[in-house]
């Protein structure tokens, strides 16, 4: 008992030391801020699902923009015609729903007059709010896998994460490679529009490699997946694939399914797992054996930009950045600040045209700002990064291989 004691005092002191030097950076940052002198103030918005199985997306699309926003101020602010600016954001939740982000994005429009939007990372808000932002020359930095949202008809969207059109085919014959005696697939998804158009980007890869048995959707907000998985397990599926899913609704999938006596490989699209402590607990450890999905960031990575985000973020929110929409919507914060700068203005049609024809020049945590995407959707607005291919072992996040 008396070592115990030790060892638990001595953790004690180490979290309180830890504590300590967290409250000192924040106060010191803040300090700092406080004390700028600022000319004006630059607002940006947020749309995203803050609430519901999609909140870990919308956390950390909050979480990465903050971040930057939080540096850009420390640093002074964004210098544009010799005037010092401090960035601001306004947050709005649409609950990964059409309605609500059309009531977001009218208030951040109209009301607020912001002109630069971060997300959602919901196709059916994103495509609803569209019909504002677009006549209104609104700039938005979104991820959505659907292929409508970017297209020369809506010149002020940029996409930056990739999407399953993308990546599936390099996720598709990286499951084949492991698995080369796969014959039969089925797939599951939300009944929406991101699902739908991520169901059909994965049964396009897949093509003639094997059969795809049954297309499941389910209501997003779903728990019970049982009816469903029963219905699958009745085609004896070689391989099962989440399309579309968010990382909440996957790992009960995943639980379900096991449960039901499924062991064979399940496949989640590139952003099931976002943060893969939260995915184990819900799916529970023992069921994420042959489990397969994919990311766009390697935590690992020893590029110390990449590695100073990554202690900013355990710093700032007390856990470890896993999954990549944070590193993702980080760099488009930091992107827009520098396409400000650099374009001497906030007009958007300026940064837009930045955008297009200078902003591989800046480099962010997850690499250069390369858009491209003509020959998919007519414009070059989408974002290309590398990814990877991933597992779980023993119950922790493990990268499998490098698919681009």
């Amino acid at each position: 008992m008396k070592s115990s004691r030790k060892v638990f005092g001595r953790d004690f002191e180490i979290s309180l030391v830890s504590a300590s030097v967290l409250l000192i950076f924040l106060f010191l940052t803040s300090l700092a801020v406080a004390q700028q002198s600022f000319d004006g103030e630059f607002k940006v918005g947020i749309i995203g699902p803050l609430s519901g199985p999609a909140k870990v997306w919308g956390q950390d699309i909050s979480r990465g923009v903050n971040l930057a926003i939080e540096e850009i101020n420390a640093n002074g602010g964004l210098d544009v015609g010799g005037k010092k600016y401090k960035a601001a954001v306004i947050e709005f939740d649409d609950k990964y729903q059409g309605t609500e982000g059309t009531s977001a994005a009218n208030k951040l429009v109209f009301q607020d007059k912001v002109k630069y939007i971060f997300g959602s990372i919901s196709s059916a808000s994103i495509l609803a709010f569209q019909v504002i932002t677009e006549p209104n020359n609104v700039l938005c930095l979104v991820n959505s896998f659907s292929k409508q949202v970017l297209s020369p008809e809506k010149p002020y969207t940029f996409r930056i994460l990739m999407t399953s059109n993308e990546k599936a085919k390099f996720e598709v014959n990286a499951i084949f490679d492991r698995f080369p005696t796969i014959k039969t697939v089925a797939t599951f998804a939300p009944q929406d529009v991101s699902g739908t158009s991520v169901t059909e980007d994965y049964v396009d890869a897949v093509g003639s490699k094997a059969k795809v048995v049954i297309k499941e959707y389910f209501q997003r907000g779903a728990e019970d997946f049982y009816p469903m998985i029963t219905r699958i397990k009745q085609t004896q599926p070689d391989l099962i694939i989440s399309c579309g899913s968010p990382p909440a609704s996957v790992a009960k999938f995943l639980k379900q399914a096991r449960q039901l006596g499924i062991k064979g490989p399940i496949m989640g699209h590139s952003g099931s797992v976002e943060n893969p402590i939260a995915f184990v607990e819900i799916a529970e450890k023992e069921n994420t054996n042959n489990y397969y999905y994919g990311v766009d960031f390697d935590i690992s990575t020893p590029d110390p930009k990449a590695q100073k985000f990554q202690q900013r973020y355990k710093e700032k929110f007390g856990e470890a950045n896993y999954g990549y929409v944070a590193p993702a919507f980080y760099d488009a914060m930091g992107a827009l600040a520098y396409a400000i700068q650099k374009s001497g203005s906030f007009d958007t049609e300026k940064v837009k045209n930045f955008f297009e024809t200078k902003m591989s020049e800046y480099v962010g945590v997850m690499g250069p700002f390369n858009f491209a995407g003509k020959d998919s959707y007519g414009i070059d607005h989408q974002r290309l990064t590398n990814c990877y291919f991933c597992t779980f072992e023993n119950g922790k996040h493990t990268i499998l291989k490098q698919l681009r």
